[in-house]
């Protein structure tokens, strides 16, 4: 008899317990720029870390003048914002906390009375740096030709990560693309490998092609940012996963609805990023490196 009351009460225990872990639950407004499925990766990975229930909208499917009626009807305690669209029309909606996630270099005004936080698309200097010494273990002068105005702060903070790992940065920059081919010949003979930016100033065709050439001519590897650029004949590239950028936003809004943290939060750079080798063109190179960190990247053919 106790048995079979103590295994009914057990069970009342535990329908109360997921009860009540279920209200307590944060709701959360996710509003994103189109059905597509880089954004609904994203979103997967939001709901992993958030540990929050979801409504979705899409702006495809929703009239912007209905918009905000339909945010604030939802009762959530947060939005998410998935890309450029969705964070620009969604800022206007200021009488909730923002997290976005999926927009390139976002312009995003000081918080001052909510809370606005999100992942960039780019992922950290900390990152590539520590992934390219892991992959490449005897390089020890990263070669980067860059902008300014595109990627003065990454460089900056890129050179302070450099200095604490032992590494040198060695940099050429341009203000216009027809000032590149240039730079990367100064750089060659400088530089262990290298660092190919996403910066519109530097990467098109034709300089992609003259950066693969002097790799090939000068056994110097090429790292890039994007698996296309691997494929094509880079040595080895750390690129965006949409997944990763919506677990990174999801931590976040978890922590602001646990913990209601201040207002004000800097704009984060993606922490992870997916390696990718051509393992042909690193034997062709005759790069050495780290046998165990090429086994578990990923591989083009």
């Amino acid at each position: 008899m106790f048995r079979k009351i103590s295994l009914a009460t057990a069970a009342v225990l535990l329908i109360v317990l997921i009860g009540t872990t279920t209200a307590l639950a944060y709701q959360v407004v996710v509003v994103k720029s189109a059905d597509i499925a880089p954004y609904n990766e994203a979103i997967g990975g939001f709901k992993k870390s958030c540990g929050c229930n979801i409504t979705e909208i899409s702006l495809s499917e929703t009239d912007p003048r209905e918009l905000r009626r339909e945010v604030l009807g939802s009762q959530s305690s947060l939005i998410f914002a998935v890309g450029l669209d969705a964070l620009t029309q969604t800022l206007a909606i200021r009488d909730m906390p923002l997290v976005y996630a999926m927009v390139p270099r976002p312009q995003v005004p000081d918080p001052s009375e909510r809370f606005i936080a999100g992942v960039s698309m780019s992922i950290s200097p900390e990152k590539y740096l520590s992934t390219i010494q892991e992959l490449f273990p005897a390089v020890k002068r990263i070669g980067v030709v860059y902008d300014p105005k595109n990627m003065e702060q990454f460089v900056r903070e890129a050179g302070s990560v450099a200095h604490k790992k032992g590494l040198e940065l060695v940099t050429q920059r341009v203000t216009q693309l027809s000032e590149v081919p240039r730079a990367i010949d100064n750089i060659k003979k400088n530089a262990d490998i290298l660092l190919m930016l996403p910066d519109t100033t530097v990467v098109n065709a034709e300089t992609f092609k003259h950066m693969l050439d002097v790799s090939y001519q000068n056994s110097l590897p090429v790292f890039t940012f994007t698996r296309k650029y691997v494929e094509m004949g880079a040595a080895a590239g750390l690129y965006a996963a949409p997944v990763d950028m919506g677990l990174q936003a999801g931590e976040i809004a978890h922590r602001f609805l646990q913990e209601k943290p201040p207002l004000s939060q800097p704009r984060t750079d993606l922490q992870s990023g997916r390696l990718v080798v051509n393992e042909t063109i690193i034997r062709k190179l005759g790069t050495r490196v780290n046998s165990e960190t090429l086994r578990k990247a990923g591989h083009v053919r």
